[in-house]
């Protein structure tokens, strides 16, 4: 597999135009980095993690490779393991260092990364902070999730010549907006990476090659290689054998009225019906009022792990547990999807789960993926109007629901094949022996 895009010009300093962008931002930020250096040490008494953000750490650098993977988010370092697993197999002395914006996401993927890997938080975009970090562990190179252009960042890493690789790069128009606004900045940064690899011909994939500021080639979405995290001991599973029940993930805010007025409409008809609401944030005080006065019987998991036989709306509240909900429901609604604001979440966790996602019509993050598995009818998008009567109909008839949900994991297995051919051509690029880097 020939290179997205060869580095020819590790090192050599930006032009006079990006350094002069990047002088403005490094000096804000060395304004700023006092203050937070005040905060975080104080935070870090109470909690060591806190210092991770300012580039402080009390763990040695393992003599060897030691290879960095960012990713910002859960869904990020999620769709990385697979990326974690084939490194680790290709050169079991390798030592990764996995790195997240947010503790929630760090705790969650933790137990599930390769033995011996190394997870903290990342560093804040300040010169003094990345400086510390690179400094201190050295990586040999850097993987980057999706779309992470950090410049203090990518401008240490070009100086001390770190390849860093851009996988599954993706971003939104929104986001692509933002960069245009500075000009030929964020293209120069990403002209020094030694890999770009798309999982989707987007508007950035058609804007980059038309004005050759990246030559990405196109790869299949690390997301097919998805594994679905190992059932937790420690969970209790709510019985919901003798119930008639739907299941919500994900929402946003603007969501919430929708969902509660579908299911006080569905209830005219299935007066038993319970749903089971997994949130995406913890739930606001908005929010509560707006169950207060639903006049549904409700109830937390972290609270309560059972399900009350009375109980009309069981809201899940804790994480890493979606996975053993998706298990027992033949289909879900994935929110973030039925508003215009909507990008998105991955409808390949249900599928795994043998569990057929519905989703809404805005999708831009994935819908590359919910194209993929619409053409054998293993998703079902559809406007908001629609939610009620498609529910309904799976109600009536989940057996449907689940036939669908099986086609879809077959297209994921055919998928996940292509995933990891890809993953065996990428080793080499990411991982080869480099000839003095070793400490």
């Amino acid at each position: 597999m020939p290179r997205a895009f060869h580095k020819n010009d590790s090192g050599i300093p930006f032009p006079r135009h990006v350094r002069f962008i990047m002088a403005i931002y490094c000096g804000a930020w060395w304004l700023i980095t006092p203050i937070l250096i005040l905060i975080f040490r104080i935070l870090g008494k109470k909690d060591p993690a806190w210092l991770e953000f300012i580039g402080q750490h009390t763990m040695a650098r393992p003599a060897g490779t030691v290879i960095w993977i960012h990713g910002a988010s859960l869904g990020e370092l999620r769709s990385a393991l697979p990326l974690m697993r084939h490194l680790k197999a290709y050169n079991p002395d390798v030592h990764l260092l996995i790195t997240g914006c947010n503790s929630p996401a760090i705790r969650t993927i933790s137990p599930h990364v390769p033995k011996g890997s190394f997870v903290f938080l990342w560093p804040l975009d300040s010169p003094l902070f990345v400086k510390r970090f690179l400094d201190h562990w050295k990586p040999n190179a850097v993987c980057f999730l999706e779309c992470e252009l950090w410049p203090c960042l990518l401008e240490n890493l070009n100086k001390n010549q770190i390849p860093f690789f851009n996988i599954n790069f993706f971003t939104d128009a929104k986001s692509l907006g933002h960069y245009s606004m500075l000009g030929s900045f964020f293209p120069s940064l990403l002209s020094r990476s030694s890999g770009i690899w798309m999982s989707c011909a987007d508007k950035v994939y058609r804007s980059g090659v038309q004005n050759g500021w990246i030559r990405p080639q196109l790869m299949p979405s690390l997301k097919y290689g998805f594994t679905p995290f190992s059932k937790q001991q420690c969970s209790v599973l709510p019985d919901v054998s003798q119930r008639l029940f739907w299941l919500v993930s994900c929402t946003t805010t603007a969501e919430e009225s929708l969902i509660l007025n579908t299911h006080k409409q569905l209830q005219k008809s299935h007066p038993d019906l319970l749903l089971i609401w997994a949130l995406r944030n913890p739930a606001s005080p908005a929010f509560l009022r707006l169950l207060h006065h639903s006049g549904q019987r409700y109830s937390f998991r972290s609270k309560h792990p059972e399900i009350n036989k009375t109980c009309t709306l069981y809201l899940v509240d804790t994480l890493g547990e979606l996975d053993l909900f998706y298990s027992q429901a033949p289909f879900v609604i994935m929110g973030n999807s039925f508003t215009k604001k909507g990008a998105g979440h991955n409808i390949l966790e249900p599928i795994a789960q043998g569990c057929l996602p519905i989703v809404g019509p805005f999708m831009p993050v994935s819908q590359h993926l919910v194209d993929d598995f619409l053409p054998v009818g293993a998703i079902v998008q559809i406007p908001a109007v629609d939610l009620a009567s498609v529910v309904n109909r799976f109600l009536n008839d989940p057996n449907s629901a689940r036939l669908m949900a099986h086609n879809g994991m077959a297209k994921l297995a055919e998928k996940k094949g292509e995933s990891q051919d890809f993953l065996d051509q990428l080793m080499p690029e990411i991982c080869p022996p480099w000839p003095g880097r070793i400490p």
